[in-house]
């Protein structure tokens, strides 16, 4: 390919904007260099100071928000294996997966999971559930029960609810029913 027929013009524009320049007086030319650093600073200002002061202004705030969030999630956490290695009471008779629905309705009414009961297990598929019913939820199934916590995956989402599965194991009563 051949030079481009642009790069021709841009000496001759180049030269006609400097003739241009210096037939502008020295007073036109000092309030244009002000104008272009005024609008130097704002662009600066504006694209990198700003954001950058913003970010440090409300980076405390969101920082002590999260290491409350974490600090509960770990007692929570805590809370869960000291629940998981307790030794459970013997299961009751009666029907687990009505009990366990009946339950989680009337400490949270909101909460929407899936219960399926299968011999020596509990599986609930939690579509949306309080943080708080789920721990009180796995005290529950110990204390009432006669179930221990077996798994739990569980990830909070932007709403602050927990979603995810959570299995329960039933321990066999001693006396047979």
């Amino acid at each position: 390919m051949a030079s481009i027929p642009k790069t021709r013009k841009l000496p001759g524009v180049a030269a006609a904007w400097r003739s241009r320049w210096s037939a502008v007086s020295a007073r036109e030319q000092r309030l244009v260099f002000i104008a272009t650093a005024v609008v130097g600073l704002a662009v600066l200002w504006l694209a990198l100071l700003r954001p950058a002061l913003h970010t440090l202004g409300t980076a405390p705030g969101e920082i002590a928000q999260l290491q409350t969030t974490l600090r509960e999630a770990q007692a929570q956490a805590q809370d869960l294996a000291t629940l998981a290695a307790a030794p459970a009471v013997a299961a009751k008779a009666g029907d687990l997966r009505r009990a366990l629905s009946d339950w989680v309705h009337e400490h949270d009414p909101q909460a929407q999971a899936q219960i399926t009961v299968l011999p020596g297990s509990v599986t609930l598929d939690v579509k949306s559930m309080k943080p708080q019913t789920v721990l009180e939820l796995a005290q529950a199934a110990r204390r009432d029960w006669g179930a221990t916590l077996a798994q739990a995956q569980l990830v909070r989402g932007g709403d602050g609810l927990m979603a995810g599965h959570v299995q329960l194991s039933q321990q066999q009563s001693a006396g047979g029913s």
